[in-house]
């Protein structure tokens, strides 16, 4: 004998209640399974997953391991359409195992559009949800079956719960960003509140704002409060600040007297973002052809008539404060040398040599 996951709800009542069969193992509260979520987005596009607002109808079935099951959904056999969705998780509901929109098959005699074939990898229960693809057909009474019949089914009400997934965030100074605050729940809209921010970093309503605009580092525990229809939780997340780093490494520059003119920029990085800095340089103690503007050193060979090393100390600050400043050492040697000609009489005494 085939037998229904939720049996087919035959008619309606005048109150608006539709009437459920008993005996079947099934509690009888229509309004446990029934009501379908509405799943479209607010822009018209999409289907998208449960949200907070969730209405959704779930039942608990055991099955047995190796045995594979074809799971559905169709509407009442009133003629009306339907466009459902189904899905399979374990136990605890958050392990999505299969799931199905349009396909269509017959089980147990009826039409199902929604099912999916699922074969278990161990003998116990899972959980079925029946979710709706747009408010069109929210509120629509529907029936879940299964072949072979599972050894045992209920309906269940998912407990309320609000999960805070963040756990740490981090900012940068110099840097403006936002960043969401994630979670999961069922329980409505979730309002949120803090306690313990840090200085120069703001909180509205379901992300936090920094404007990078801070002089000091460190971890701070601030404590989040969520409250929905039927909870208030209240946990605790990490926010990490850091100061920004500029960042210039030690060098060593050759400018020849044979060569054409040329410019060499100094190098600067930075730990996160950008910053805006000021560079300040020994001008004072450039060999003789070497002159340095606009963060470069530029080479005038005709200037350059003697080979000169000189170590030049380098600064550079940040512009706002916020982020902290290095300095290094440009190793800056002028030449009359040209490495070339040397290699070339080099390579003459060996042919003289061997001759």
């Amino acid at each position: 004998m085939l037998t229904n996951l939720i049996s087919q709800i035959i008619s309606q009542q005048d109150s608006g209640t539709p009437e459920i069969p008993t005996g079947s193992g099934l509690k009888t509260d229509p309004y446990n399974w029934y009501k379908i979520l509405d799943l479209s987005k607010p822009n018209g596009g999409s289907t998208k997953e449960i949200n907070q607002n969730a209405e959704e109808g779930w039942v608990k079935l055991y099955l047995n391991e190796g045995t594979s099951y074809r799971i559905g959904q169709c509407n009442l056999p009133n003629g009306d359409s339907w466009d459902g969705y189904i899905y399979l998780y374990d136990i605890t509901g958050d392990s999505r195992l299969a799931s199905n929109d349009d396909s269509m098959a017959t089980i147990n005699g009826v039409y199902c559009k929604g099912y999916f074939n699922y074969t278990p990898s161990y003998s116990g229960y899972y959980m079925i949800k029946a979710s709706s693809y747009s408010n069109y057909y929210q509120n629509r009474p529907c029936s879940l079956h299964c072949e072979p019949p599972p050894e045992n089914i209920d309906n269940i009400e998912i407990p309320k719960f609000i999960q805070i997934t963040t756990t740490s965030m981090e900012f940068s100074s110099d840097e403006e960003i936002a960043v969401d605050l994630t979670y999961n729940t069922n329980d409505g809209e979730i309002n949120f509140e803090v306690e313990g921010l840090p200085d120069g970093i703001s909180f509205n309503g379901a992300w936090f704002f920094s404007s990078g605009e801070f002089y000091d580092e460190g971890e701070y525990s601030v404590k989040i409060i969520a409250t929905g229809e039927t909870q208030r939780v209240e946990t605790y997340i990490t926010i990490i600040k850091k100061r920004n780093r500029i960042i210039i490494n030690d060098k060593e520059i050759t400018f020849y007297s044979h060569e054409a003119a040329k410019t060499v920029p100094i190098d600067v990085s930075f730990s996160n973002t950008y910053a805006p800095y000021i560079i300040t340089v020994d001008e004072s103690n450039l060999p003789p052809g070497i002159s340095y503007s606009n963060n470069s050193f530029t080479s005038n060979p005709e200037l350059i008539t003697d080979t000169i090393t000189r170590n030049i100390s380098i600064t550079v600050e940040s512009s706002t404060g916020y982020s902290i400043g290095d300095s290094a050492i440009y190793t800056i040697k002028t030449s009359t040398e040209d490495p070339l000609n040397e290699r070339t009489d080099f390579l003459c005494v060996n042919e003289r040599a061997r001759r």
